[in-house]
């Protein structure tokens, strides 16, 4: 238990205001931070654990303050400035609530009841539930029969471990993969930074909001969905920029922006084209800048001129 005096508190109080004064000019130490130390005197907790928030698929960096040997509350990471921007949001808080609920499984569940639907079940050692799967799939490909195996995957296992039980499910011998519809997820946005020369096809790569003059942004509403990483640093920074909005209903992003163009469902991708039309035959665009820093060139053939 950390005994934090009077004067422990007033030098951390102090730290903090230092930093608040100056800002991003200090950069972090390796030792515990002023904001650390403030939170653990006024709280008299034993420390602050670093760990993830699962609450989501941003995964955010998260300090978990820690009474008695228990999680007692989630405050965000100060050191977390490029994903969270230091903070965590309601719905993270409420990951102590999932992680101590009476509810939530804590070793696996072997069925008791004599027929699906009984819920009755009863706790096994991971020794014993790795016995028992292996013994059922041992059994159904002895019977020539793989694809009685049916593979079920949600967030995680879809975004972390798609590849590798890929490789199990098709090695056993079974077709049946389910997992969550990715084309109305990352598939489209994966396959669109593929051919645009990005690498990877997280939702986390942040842009630079910071330098951002005329943000347009449509099909997304960073006001009210995920990525908190995208809509923390776009929110902080949102009235450096004038933000246009293209949304059919009036969303929170659309709620903050400095303009609001009540689109047709359906006609994005009409809009694009046309927005793309009209640069392409004003030349709006920064030929130089082309040529020079981006792949547009291999755009073209070699006399200049035709499409590829």
């Amino acid at each position: 238990m950390v005994d934090a005096s009077r004067r422990e508190f007033l030098k951390a109080l102090g730290a903090v205001s230092v930093a608040a004064t100056v800002g991003g000019a200090v950069r972090p130490g390796i030792g515990r931070s002023g904001v650390e130390s403030l939170q653990l005197a006024v709280g008299s907790v034993e420390g602050l654990v670093p760990s993830v928030c699962r609450m989501c698929t941003a995964s955010c960096s998260i300090l978990v303050r820690v009474r008695n040997g228990k999680p007692e509350r989630i405050v965000g990471n100060q050191r977390a400035e490029v994903l969270n921007a230091s903070a965590v949001c309601a719905r993270g808080n409420m990951g102590i609530l999932r992680t101590m609920s009476p509810d939530r499984p804590r070793a696996p569940l072997v069925r008791t009841g004599s027929s699906r639907g009984s819920w009755g079940f009863r706790e096994a050692s991971w020794d014993e539930a790795i016995t028992r799967a292996a013994e059922a799939l041992r059994k159904i490909r002895g019977e020539g029969r793989p694809d009685k195996l049916i593979v079920i995957l949600g967030e995680v296992g879809c975004a972390v471990y798609l590849a590798h039980v890929g490789v199990f499910a098709k090695v056993f011998g079974t077709p049946n993969m389910i997992s969550i519809p990715l084309s109305t997820c990352i598939m489209p946005k994966g396959m669109a930074w593929g051919v645009t020369g990005l690498a990877g096809k997280h939702t986390q790569i942040v842009p630079d909001y910071a330098r951002t003059r005329y943000f347009l942004s449509f099909g997304r509403n960073l006001g009210g969905a995920v990525a908190v990483g995208q809509t923390r640093k776009a929110g902080t920074t949102v009235r450096d920029y004038k933000l246009v909005v293209l949304d059919p209903r009036l969303s929170e992003w659309a709620a903050l922006a400095d303009e609001w163009v009540k689109i047709r469902p359906g006609t994005d991708l009409a809009f694009l084209l046309a927005m793309i039309n009209v640069i392409l035959a004003e030349k709006l665009y920064d030929e130089d800048y082309l040529v020079r820093y981006t792949n547009a060139p291999m755009l073209i053939s070699g006399n200049g001129y035709a499409p590829v």
